[in-house]
């Protein structure tokens, strides 16, 4: 039963997120390498080799010709698993963070009472992107989108079969999914997003 519970809204927000990406007009590059150690047991992945950077007389050369360093994304770091238990107030299991880092992040906590509340982050979101998404919201929640003020630069709560607030910060789509909640998610929601918000470059 608990596994059910916590699956939930780890597809909900990925739906959503799935489609935010397949709306997005920005040619995000997939399927890059994420460094750092692989889970236990888990195989390491071969990095593909980097090819050397021609030869200059020019001392600063290579330091052009080298690509820009990708931020990574981490959505613990910008909730945290004591922001989980304020916002709830309940004791929350360790986070479970998924996606590639890079791209996209996504970490969910479940309380004692099996109550939850996730974080999704996907970079490279666009104005245009995001009221894509809220004007298709409805097809996947089954109500319509309710904008929201105060947060980011664009927000709108989705309620239904959803309960996400989504939220437009620079170029970075946050969506903050409460479960169990009943009529108190969209209050809880604001208040997670009020402390991950000023930790979103």
């Amino acid at each position: 039963m608990m596994k059910s519970k916590v699956v939930a809204p780890v597809i909900l927000t990925l739906v959503l997120g799935v489609l935010m990406l397949g709306l997005s007009a920005c040619g995000s590059k997939e399927n890059e390498p994420v460094k750092g150690p692989a889970p236990s047991g888990a195989p390491q992945a071969s990095q593909p080799a980097t090819p050397a950077a021609p030869a200059s007389s020019a001392p600063d050369a290579e330091a052009a010709a080298a690509p820009p360093v990708q931020a990574k994304i981490n959505a613990a770091e910008y909730f945290t698993k004591a922001d989980a238990e304020a916002v709830l107030g309940k004791s929350v299991s360790d986070p479970g963070v998924q996606g590639n880092g890079v791209t996209n992040s996504n970490v969910n906590y479940v309380a004692t009472d099996f109550s939850a509340v996730s974080l999704y982050v996907n970079a490279g979101a666009t104005a245009q992107s995001f009221d894509q998404a809220q004007a298709a919201s409805k097809s996947i929640s089954g109500v319509d989108p309710v904008p929201v003020s105060g947060l980011g630069e664009k927000a709108y709560w989705a309620a239904g079969k959803l309960n996400q607030l989504n939220i437009l910060k620079h170029s970075n789509l946050l969506i903050i999914t409460v479960m169990n909640r009943g009529d108190k998610s969209l209050d809880l929601a604001r208040q997670a997003a009020e402390r991950i918000l000023p930790r979103v470059p």
